[in-house]
This record gives C-alpha cells, sequence and structure tokens, in this order.
C-alpha cells in the first residue's frame, strides 16, 4: 500500500511539473504581449491626420549606431568595474547569485555593422567622408539621434500606463495549488522489561502514528484555488473562486479524502472609493496622458526638423508626467545654430582669411612707404599688430569650427566626433561676393608682386627675364 502511494505521489509531482511548464510564460512572450498591446493602443489615436504618425515603433534601425544586436531578452553583461564586480559573486562573506555571468559580456557597445551601412542613406565622397548637407543631416539624425529616441520610448511607456490601467478594470485570474507532509504519534519511551533470566531493554515504540500527505486545503495556508477576480466602472468588485482539497492518509490502510469549494464575494462601495470618477480617475487620466504624448510627438517630429537644421527644437516633445507641450518663443536675436550654424562659422572663417590676406597686402605697401620715410614706425608697428590680432582671431573661429562639429555630431545626429564629414556648402555660394577660386589666384598674384618688388636695379636682363619666366607660369 505504501509503494502505491509513493508512485501516485510522483505522478501527480510530474503532473504539477508539467502544467507549471506549459503554463509558464518566457521573457520573450512577456516582452511581444507587451509590444502589441501598447501598439495596438497607440493605434487607437493614431488616425487623425493633425497629428499622425506612420512610424512609432520603438525598434531601433539596423543601421543605427545604437542597434542591439545581441539577445534582447536574455543581453549579456557589460564590462564591469573589477573591484566593484566581486560584490556580485560575494557581499559579507555570503556567497551571491553564481549565474551572473551566464549570458557571457560584451565586447562592444555600438552595433559593429552601422559604419558599413551609412553609404545607403548618406551620400559619401571619394575621400570616404560623409557629404554633410540638411537632406543627409535628417536621416543621419532619424537613424543615430538619441533624442528622437527617446522621444518614442516616452510615448511607449505613457502607452504601458493605459493598458497597465485597463488591465486593473479586466477579468483577471489567479490559481496556485500547495503540497504537504505531516507526521504525527505518540512516542513511548523505552523501558527496562524483565524476561526469564534476566531483563531486556525495549527501544522506543510509536503509538497512534498518522502519515498525512495533503494537497490543496486541508492544512492552513495549503490551498489549491482558481480566483476570478473583476473590478467594475463603479468601484464595485466581483471575487468568484473555486477550491480543491485531497488528504492522503496511511497508518496502514490508506485514506483518501477530497473536498471541494464554490463561493464569490461581491463588493460594492457606498462612501470612500465609491463612484465611477474615482474608480476611473487613473485610467482616463493615463488615456488623456497617451492622447497628450502622442499629439507632442508630433510637434516634436517638425520642431526635431529645426533642432537639426538651426539647432532650435522649439518645442517639449512627450512626457513622462504628461505635462504636455510647452511652446517656445524665439526673440530673433543670437546665433544660429545647427547645421545653418557650421555654414555660417564656415563662411565668417573665410571672411576672416580675406581680411587677412588683404591687411598683408597693406603692410607691404606700409613697409615701402616707411622707406622712403613717408610715415613713422608708429603706424607701421600698429598694423602689425592688428594682424597678429587678426591671425589669433582667425585660430579661435576654426577651433571653435571644429569644436561646433564635434557637438552637432554627438549631441543633434547621435555620431562619434571623430566621423569624418565634408560640408557642403552650396547654400551660402550666394552670400559669397568674391568666388572661393579667386583667393589662391590673389595670393599668387601677391607672390608675383613681390618677386617683382624683390629685383634690384643692378640684376641682369638674363636674371629679370628667369624671375618673370619662373613666376608667370604659376599663374
Amino acid at each position: 500500500m505504501r509503494k502505491s502511494f509513493h508512485g501516485r505521489l510522483r505522478r501527480l509531482a510530474l503532473v504539477a511539473t508539467l502544467a507549471t511548464t506549459l503554463v509558464g510564460c518566457t521573457r520573450s512572450q512577456y516582452r511581444l504581449e507587451a509590444d502589441r498591446e501598447a501598439y495596438c493602443t497607440i493605434a487607437e489615436r493614431n488616425n487623425d491626420p493633425r497629428w499622425a504618425e506612420s512610424n512609432l515603433s520603438i525598434d531601433q534601425d539596423p543601421r543605427s549606431r545604437y542597434k542591439e544586436f545581441y539577445n534582447q531578452d536574455c543581453p549579456p553583461m557589460p564590462q564591469d568595474d573589477p573591484a566593484s564586480h566581486r560584490y556580485m559573486h560575494c557581499v559579507d562573506g555570503k556567497k551571491g547569485w553564481k549565474h551572473w555571468d551566464d549570458n557571457g559580456f560584451r565586447s562592444q557597445l555600438e552595433n559593429p555593422q552601422w559604419q558599413a551601412r551609412l553609404a545607403e542613406y548618406a551620400e559619401m565622397n571619394d575621400r570616404g567622408e560623409v557629404v554633410l548637407d540638411i537632406d543627409s543631416a535628417l536621416a543621419l539624425a532619424y537613424v543615430h539621434s538619441p533624442t528622437n529616441q527617446n522621444n518614442l520610448e516616452t510615448l511607449y511607456l505613457s502607452s504601458l500606463g493605459v493598458t497597465a490601467e485597463r488591465f486593473a478594470l479586466d477579468t483577471q485570474f489567479f490559481g496556485g495549488t500547495g503540497l504537504g507532509y505531516s507526521h504525527t504519534g505518540d512516542l513511548e519511551p523505552a523501558r527496562i522489561v524483565p524476561i526469564p533470566g534476566g531483563y531486556d531493554i525495549l527501544g522506543p515504540t510509536n503509538r497512534n502514528e498518522i502519515n498525512r500527505l495533503t494537497v490543496g486545503e486541508g492544512n492552513p495556508g495549503i490551498n489549491s484555488t482558481m480566483v476570478a477576480s473583476r473590478r467594475f466602472a463603479t468601484a464595485s468588485q466581483l471575487m468568484v473562486g473555486f477550491a480543491n482539497s485531497f488528504v492522503f492518509e496511511f497508518t496502514g490502510n490508506d485514506v483518501s479524502l477530497g473536498s471541494s469549494l464554490f463561493n464569490f464575494v461581491f463588493t460594492q462601495p457606498l462612501l470612500r472609493g465609491a463612484g465611477r470618477d474615482i474608480a476611473l480617475e487613473s485610467l482616463t487620466q493615463s488615456e488623456r496622458t497617451l492622447l497628450s504624448n502622442l499629439r507632442a510627438y508630433s510637434q516634436f517630429r517638425q520642431g526635431f526638423y529645426t533642432q537639426v537644421v538651426i539647432g532650435e527644437l522649439g518645442v517639449t516633445g512627450p512626457q513622462a508626467n504628461g505635462s504636455g507641450t510647452n511652446l517656445q518663443s524665439f526673440s530673433g536675436f543670437g546665433g544660429v545654430n545647427g547645421f545653418l550654424g557650421l555654414l555660417q562659422q564656415s563662411q565668417v572663417i573665410r571672411n576672416t582669411e580675406d581680411n587677412l590676406r588683404l591687411q598683408l597686402r597693406t603692410l607691404d605697401r606700409l613697409e615701402a612707404l616707411f622707406e622712403n620715410e613717408l610715415i613713422d614706425i608708429v603706424q607701421v608697428d600698429q598694423f602689425r599688430q592688428n594682424i597678429e590680432s587678426t591671425r589669433a582671431q582667425l585660430l579661435d573661429q576654426i577651433n571653435g569650427l571644429e569644436l561646433a562639429q564635434d557637438n552637432y555630431l554627438t549631441q543633434i545626429l547621435g555620431l562619434p566626433p571623430n566621423l569624418p564629414i565634408d560640408l557642403d556648402e552650396s547654400l551660402i555660394e550666394q552670400f559669397q561676393l568674391i568666388p572661393v577660386e579667386t583667393a589662391e589666384l590673389a595670393g599668387q598674384l601677391l607672390d608675383f608682386q613681390s618677386r617683382i618688388g624683390n629685383i634690384g636695379e643692378l640684376t641682369s636682363l638674363s636674371t629679370r627675364i628667369g624671375i618673370l619666366q619662373e613666376a608667370l607660369p604659376a599663374l
């Protein structure tokens, strides 16, 4: 009889294990289910042409620098500080969890393929540089910018808030079971008894021994129940439960007992927490927040263009607390940033270079006038000081442009600062009153003028002709 009981116990444990395995959900299933519910909730509101957007997925573009190329549900651990990582395995003399390293370690944080795919959506020149104009800057920003990704994820989190509140008002099922074992009996102590020819010691024996295995509600805290619960819009709540319990006793002959219980409880608050205005408050607020954030993201998309082009977003995108969109006004004063700001700085540098060349030509004239005693040395030295100031200003402007390019790549486009770029300056060609090509020609003319001026009066005719023949081909 005992062997039969233990066989049934093993079969029962196997069935419970299989049921748990089949019913349980993996991390992938939870993630995909959350995505499906969140996107459906967003789609319910994404039908107004005033703010509708075609792509609201938080999955990053495969070409993105930040695309996650590891398993999303079991990602490897980032490289940790060795001195800090030891606490993951042993803390205060206690052995830690041993599975921290099961998924391995990340070898790198960036998508290893993002640079190889730049040519798919951005123009590249012969030197391997990205030709940066407004269109290519926008394409790069939408693929790589963390700002755009953060706003999408904020909208997604707002949708999760709605699904959580809807779940609280939906029918929810709970189930569980318990397994317990108890052993009872009176223990008779050892005693000495007389026997023929002497005495004998009898060991301790059990009287009224009971061995009990309980599955379900046979013991306190051990239950096997199925419960369905639902909250209603009036703050009422209905709970329906079904419970089973089985008790197996074996003392010599096995005894099996079973019982079932079906009950329900309906609760309707009348004072505190009663009414639709209270019960639906959280759901209403989360629904309104999601709609507000969807509109805010549409405005962010428009402001994102201005941020890439002139460096000003002008709006506040989706907010986690649902505070809405804050439109910012422009005073009309101040410099231009963004892509146009880079072009502006480049043109300022070009103007400074032209000014410096003009000053150098003027210096030669002033020195000639000084040699002929038409001006004093003070005027020449003051002009030389102006030239040095212009050179220092030019160096500051060049450094400022390089810093602005680094900030633009990292903060606006989400790219590394060492990415080689070539600014497309076609937008400012109309503001270049003197063509760029003439700067080199002007320098050659200045050099030719200097050579002619250095020809002494005693120089032979053949030497003068040689100097002219050497200088003229360059022009």
